[in-house]
């Protein structure tokens, strides 16, 4: 076949694939008291997402991946429902179906899809690195879910995964397809894998207490809150589960300039106390938060360019540094 032509075989199964997820979309709308309503797609990733406008408001419809289970999506809408009641964050609070149920099953054939609805956060991602304030809003932000975690009675049947060391251990080791793929060398490979030897240490040392683990958001990058005049809400819950705190604030972390990552830990640590040796430790859930964004993009082709640059990068920047007891967090 030539290129021309494998082109056009893209591009078409491309539409037919989009035809088929509003065709899901239409049917499962069905299910839901909504005014007639105009139906946008967004994109395709773990789930497939559309914006919803009807006169009743604007909301997000997710058609979620197969290998999610109905208990697990649930669980996260159960907890937003909780944040939304309990706290003054603003979250997508999910949006009922006719009979009541945060999960509508749409059947095409023998294969159930998973659809949910869930109220539109305004606001906008930044594409800037945050100002002081809004550092500072970050702070508070992580610090009301993270004191909501520890407080809130989760239901009966509650069911998330759990980011601890072996799911560490199975994100270096999938780091390994960059060997594989020729897009980093064997011995910057070697120098993860020694850093997480030395991190898993660190953490093991580390109590698994309430005080230290427990439900976390675990994406808030830049992608996952968004700005709306003095409102920072976070948004996209999906990849919430238990795990330590600290890895959550590592997350939005890692994206900060020093300064705003200073500003953010000091808020956080207003309304939460801190652990003793807070650099050392932190910088160790900084690097897992970081080898679980390399091996999130591992298999991704469109990636490839970005990794063989960052990868080695990070490994002489950050891994480097750590390996030799010198600290980066707040330096580097």
């Amino acid at each position: 076949m030539k290129e021309g032509q494998e082109r056009k075989m893209c591009v078409l199964q491309e539409d037919q694939e989009l035809e088929f997820y509003y065709e899901l979309a239409s049917r499962a709308l069905n299910n839901y008291n909504m005014p007639e309503t105009t139906v946008y797609f967004l994109q395709k990733s773990d789930t497939v997402t559309f914006k919803l406008e009807s006169s009743s408001g604007v909301y997000l419809l997710k058609i979620h991946n197969q290998a999610q289970t109905r208990e697990s999506i649930e669980s996260e809408l159960r907890w937003l429902q909780a944040i939304k009641e309990d706290t003054d964050l603003v979250v997508s609070e999910p949006y009922l179906n006719i009979k009541g149920h945060l999960v509508t099953e749409i059947m095409r054939g023998d294969t159930p899809f998973l659809v949910t609805i869930q109220h539109w956060i305004e606001g906008e991602v930044l594409n800037r690195e945050p100002t002081a304030e809004e550092a500072l809003a970050l702070g508070r932000l992580i610090s009301t879910l993270h004191k909501h975690s520890r407080e809130w009675e989760r239901p009966e049947g509650f069911s998330r995964v759990s980011y601890d060391l072996e799911q560490l251990d199975a994100t270096v080791q999938a780091m390994q397809a960059l060997v594989t793929h020729g897009i980093i060398a064997d011995n910057v490979y070697v120098i993860y894998q020694e850093t997480v030897r030395m991190m898993k240490i660190e953490i093991e040392a580390f109590p698994k207490s309430e005080a230290n683990w427990g439900l976390i958001h675990s994406d808030l990058h830049e992608s996952n809150y968004v700005v709306h005049h003095d409102r920072i809400s976070p948004i996209d819950f999906s990849a919430c589960g238990f795990g330590y705190y600290l890895l959550d604030l590592a997350e939005t972390c890692q994206h900060l300039s020093r300064e705003n990552r200073r500003i953010l830990v000091h808020a956080y640590g207003e309304q939460i106390k801190l652990p003793d040796q807070l650099d050392r430790l932190l910088e160790a859930f900084i690097l897992w938060a970081v080898i679980r964004g390399f091996a999130f993009h591992a298999g991704n082709p469109d990636e490839r360019e970005y990794l063989s640059e960052t990868v080695p990068a990070i490994a002489e920047a950050w891994c480097s540094k750590y390996l030799q007891d010198v600290r980066f967090l707040f330096t580097g």
